[in-house]
């Protein structure tokens, strides 16, 4: 593509940073998935209600059984 005109000084401009906005969001996720943790802000978040109910932590447990080599309850 020859520069000698406004039109392919455009195309060339338009491409160009184009490619550099491509590979700035690619580097971006790449940083993200090579320490293999999700941020925080990326969480997906399910509510089912607009009432978010109070949980007392001193009370809090975790139970992970059923069909487990290793049942287990968490505590906080």
């Amino acid at each position: 593509m020859r520069l000698t005109n406004r039109r392919n000084f455009l195309k060339l401009l338009l491409i160009s940073s184009s490619l550099l906005v491509l590979g700035r969001l690619s580097i971006s996720e790449m940083q993200h998935a090579q320490n293999g943790l999700t941020p925080f802000g990326s969480w997906y978040v399910v509510q089912y209600s607009q009432i978010v109910p109070d949980i007392l932590l001193t009370n809090y447990v975790l139970t992970v059984d059923g069909e487990v080599e290793n049942p287990v309850q968490l505590t906080y």
